[in-house]
């Protein structure tokens, strides 16, 4: 019984946003585990703000192979932040510029 990832999604998302973080990854995750791009995105940032960087460029990279634009933002912007991997993240800006997203110029 798969559910339905768009409400697991949106639990997700309100339960991190009344801390309850545990909660939250676990719905994220199992939407993500069903493909959901946003659940992906969702465990990126919230593992980011977790401090588990290597878990959340995991959750986003997998978004962003699967063409997420917001995704490839976040990886982007995750990459930057680590001590020699400026050039990966101009790669996933210019990608995300190149699948259309305006804000990433």
């Amino acid at each position: 019984d798969n559910g339905n990832i768009i409400a697991m999604v949106g639990l997700g998302l309100l339960l991190d946003e009344d801390g309850r973080t545990e909660e939250a990854e676990a719905w994220y995750n199992r939407a993500a585990d069903n493909g959901d791009t946003d659940a992906m995105v969702g465990l990126g940032l919230l593992l980011k703000q977790d401090g588990r960087t290597e878990e959340a460029e995991a959750w986003y990279h997998r978004a962003a192979d699967n063409g997420d634009i917001i995704a490839m933002v976040g990886l982007a912007a995750l990459l930057k932040q680590q001590d020699g991997r400026t050039e990966e993240a101009v790669t996933w800006y210019h990608r995300a510029i190149d699948n259309g997203d305006t804000d990433a110029m």
